[in-house]
Parts: C-alpha cells; structure tokens; sequence
C-alpha cells in the first residue's frame, strides 16, 4: 500500500512539471549596451543596438545587423548542428561548422567556470536565476566574470547555448548577459517576446548564399 501511494505521489509530481513546462515560437529582441574605456558615442553610433532571436521547435535564428555586415547564425538543437550567414563585403557566405570546429569552439576557454549565485531575477514578467561565469583569457583582458539571468521555462530552448564558448554551461534561454569583444563591455536584455507562426524558410539556408567553408572564404576575400 505504501509503494503503490509513494508511486502515484511521484506520478502526480512528474504529470504537474509536465504541464508547467511550455514552449516559445517567436521573436525574442535584446537591447544591446555599451561600456569602457574604449568606447564613445562615434563607437556607438555604428554598433548594432539590437539583437534578433527567431524561434520554431529547436531551431534559432540569431539576427545581428551591423555597418561592416549582417551576421546571422542558425542552429538545429535537436542535431546540435551551427550554419552563420555571413552577408560583407558584396558577398554572401553560408558557413556550416563541423563537430570538430565546434568542439573547438567549446574548449577554447579551458578555466572557464558557471557559478550559481542562489539569486533571482524578474525578467519581462517570467523569474530568471543567476548565473555568474569566470573565465581568465586574453580575449578578455585577462581575467573576468559575467553575469547572467536565464530561464528554463521553455522546453524546446533546453540546450540553446549548446555552440557558445562562454555561456554553453547555461541550460536554458539567456534573458539577460553581459561579455567583453575587444575591450568593449556588452550588455544584452530582452525587451520584447512575441509569440508568432514563423516559417521554416526562415531557418535554411538562401539560395543566394555561397555554401563554403571559413578557410575558403578568407580566400575568397583575399586573405590567408
């Protein structure tokens, strides 16, 4: 009689987090901000001050619109595989990362360390938990440390992070972050989540993009 009570307690706790986990398919837009000693309103006023994410089940489309060239990178989560849509210099390249490229990716920051820091946050109505990363990289100025609010609400964005080198410890959907490229501090937070039919178009890849790979196009562009 007690295991069959023990059973049905666990069957009920298992039916309730079933049916409190949801999905998102949209649009999410992060206001993106600037910090340093290197930066000023001239910097500013050509970076991009926005970012896109588009979502269908476990695929993402990363949107970064900016003066040199649009930057958009598409993932399957479900095949853990990464495609970056690269549109510059009158050319438009298609770049599809091998497992080896993206374990690369992963190791590249060998110290890097996710701390929990037991802190919540309410962001655009959904609570996020804290998340501080610490890494010490020249790519960083040396050593350095992150803050992060994420959600695992969503059950179709468990994994997200899966090709970042510096938030792939994070489980779920990054609502709010910060990192540094190039002695600049950038600050990401989500402003605005709509929830909307998306096409699968939305997330191959353009005909009018050259599928090649990363030596090819430095090549291609003049480079070595």
């Amino acid at each position: 009689m007690k295991t069959r009570l023990i059973t049905l307690i666990t069957l009920v706790l298992l039916s309730t987090l079933a049916f409190s986990q949801e999905e998102f398919n949209g649009v999410i837009t992060y206001k993106i901000t600037y910090s340093g000693e290197n930066i000023n309103e001239q910097i500013i006023s050509i970076l991009p001050d926005q970012m896109t994410l588009k979502v269908k089940g476990q695929k993402t489309k990363t949107i970064l619109l900016t003066p040199m060239g649009d930057q958009v990178s598409i993932t399957n989560l479900k095949k853990n595989s990464v495609v970056n849509l690269l549109d510059m210099m009158g050319r438009k390249f298609a770049i599809q990362l091998t497992d080896k490229e993206l374990e690369n990716e992963i190791s590249r920051y060998a110290d890097l360390n996710a701390i929990p820091m037991n802190e919540t946050k309410e962001l655009h109505g959904i609570e996020c938990i804290r998340i501080d990363i610490s890494v010490n990289h020249a790519n960083f100025d040396g050593p350095a440390r992150f803050t992060t609010y994420s959600t695992e609400k969503f059950e179709n964005l468990k994994g997200i992070n899966f090709a970042d080198p510096v938030f792939h410890d994070i489980p779920g959907l990054l609502m709010e972050f910060e990192t540094i490229a190039r002695g600049i501090g950038m600050h990401f937070q989500v402003i605005s989540m709509e929830e909307t039919k998306l096409n699968d178009s939305e997330f191959k890849i353009p005909k009018d993009y050259e599928i090649t790979t990363k030596e090819e196009m430095k090549k291609s562009l003049g480079g070595r």
